[in-house]
């Protein structure tokens, strides 16, 4: 049954309306509000924040679903807070929605969502002097939508519809189509049905877009699973590499899992970001419930590996991704305890390559590991500070820190880097270099490189250049690769 709602007039100026009778003659323009208005559909828009203010509710969306669409809509609604600031609009349909409504063209707005969700956007965009609900079924839809067209004033029924592919059903019974997502193949199947008013194109996902999604980039961190192998001196074993690789395509699968968790969850906040608003969800490039199936799909392939690996790995996996969702969905806004498990998750790859292969990792490792790591998260947490400032915030979204903390920040940060250092060095003294190492006198070589290396990452990003991930900036900064090889370089002379 369709309910009209919000009548409301337009704030935008009148300068360029046609005569009354002009107007008069131009059929109605009717707009759907998912995938059309907004880049994304607002049903998977609701789940997703209802996941990110209430994780715990994720166990009800099943037990819902079973009892009907419109009970499932009543229970998102019901538990989720927004705000039409925090969606992602089509600006190109917006500005010819503009152009019709300065000539005098009535604006509709059609959803088959949510009526409160529907007033919010228009309340936010000024732009259509009615909200209709229809229902979700394009055929029913049809006829809803006729039966308005001729009840407005001195109406004949006529309407122009602008939908996607889906909305074939209704331009069936339309006087003109405005189509979103438009290619030459559905333009000629919707001309031979009704006049196409307007054609607007929306670049499609690429293969690209989706590796943006899971961020195949960020699975370089995971080569940190390949150090208790390198340390240990056990590169040269066929086994160990196998299972070391093994492990690395497990743990990339989960993070990139994680990754989808997290852009899916952090929608608002992405979008209020001066680059992450480029995202390809937060785009609005590719649509939600992509990201939603993909989510089991990797978690599938990252656990279906770590099954046929040691089970110490396949707890380790598990430690991580819970702490990965807590760091999503909580501890990511606790100011230092976000820096510590980011540290965290980083040791925690090096722990899964040692029960990968057996190896037994030494309290130098993870204890050098604890600090660089620490200082690393810092940089990344002072990076974002300095942005922040940049732009006139006082506070970090989505995070608890104030722009006023970046001293103390800076300070935690470079201690930690220093102390790292001083664990290498006693490090060198110890007997388990000895068993290791043949010169180890020349290891003390170490010790200046990892100064300098710590010291011009924190300089870099003081003075603002630290725009990446730090462990991805130094994966693509030539001078930290230039250390990298030079320390392989002295341990292989220690040898």
């Amino acid at each position: 049954m369709l309910i009209a709602a919000c009548r409301g007039t337009s704030e935008y100026p009148d300068d360029n309306k046609t005569t009354t009778g002009q107007a008069d003659r131009l059929p109605p323009v009717f707009v759907r509000d998912s995938r059309v208005l907004v880049a994304t559909d607002l049903f998977w828009e609701a789940i997703c924040l209802l996941l990110k203010q209430h994780p715990w509710m994720a166990f009800f969306l099943l037990s819902w679903l079973v009892r009907g669409r419109s009970f499932f809509n009543e229970q998102l609604l019901r538990r989720v807070d927004f705000s039409p600031q925090w969606l992602t609009y089509n600006k190109e349909l917006i500005a010819w929605l503009d152009r019709q409504r300065r000539i005098g063209r009535r604006l509709i707005l059609v959803t088959d969502f949510s009526e409160e969700w529907g007033c919010a956007i228009n309340d936010h965009l000024h732009l259509f002097d009615q909200v209709v609900a229809c229902s979700i079924d394009r055929a029913v839809a049809a006829v809803e939508l006729e039966k308005i067209a001729a009840a407005e004033d001195g109406g004949d029924g006529r309407f122009v519809f602008a939908g996607t592919a889906a909305d074939v059903s209704v331009w069936k019974v339309a006087a003109g189509a405005v189509i979103m997502r438009c290619d030459p193949c559905l333009k000629e199947q919707v001309g031979r049905i009704t006049a196409v008013e307007k054609c607007l194109t929306v670049s499609r996902p690429t293969l690209f877009d989706y590796l943006r999604a899971i961020r195949v980039h960020q699975w370089l961190k995971n080569c940190l699973l390949f150090v208790p192998l390198i340390t240990s001196h056990g590169i040269g074993g066929l086994t160990s590499v196998i299972v070391s690789s093994a492990a690395f395509l497990s743990f990339s699968f989960c993070a990139s899992a994680v990754y989808l968790i997290n852009d899916l969850s952090d929608l608002p906040s992405d979008r209020n970001h001066s680059r992450k608003k480029n995202r390809p969800f937060a785009a609005g490039t590719l649509q939600l419930q992509s990201g939603v199936a993909l989510v089991p799909l990797f978690l599938l392939l990252s656990f279906g590996i770590a099954f046929f690996l040691p089970g110490d790995f396949f707890l380790v996996l598990s430690v991580y991704f819970i702490m990965t969702l807590a760091y999503t969905f909580r501890l990511k806004m606790v100011v230092l305890v976000d820096v510590i498990m980011l540290a965290g998750l980083y040791t925690l790859r090096i722990i899964a390559g040692g029960t990968a292969t057996g190896i037994v990792l030494s309290f130098w490792l993870l204890a050098f590991s604890v600090f660089i790591f620490f200082s690393l998260a810092l940089v990344k947490r002072y990076s974002e500070l300095l942005h922040a400032q940049s732009v006139d915030l006082d506070t970090l979204d989505g995070r608890g820190y104030l722009v006023d903390d970046q001293k103390i920040i800076r300070d935690f940060g470079i201690a930690s880097g220093y102390m790292s250092v001083l664990v290498l060095a006693l490090y060198i003294n110890s007997e388990d270099v000895r068993l290791l190492y043949g010169h180890t006198q020349l290891i003390w070589l170490l010790c200046p490189l990892l100064l300098y290396w710590i010291s011009r990452m924190w300089l870099i990003t003081a003075r603002g250049n630290m725009y990446d991930d730090p462990v991805l900036f130094a994966v693509q900064d030539h001078v930290s690769q230039a250390v990298v090889v030079l320390g392989i370089f002295i341990l292989w002379l220690a040898i």
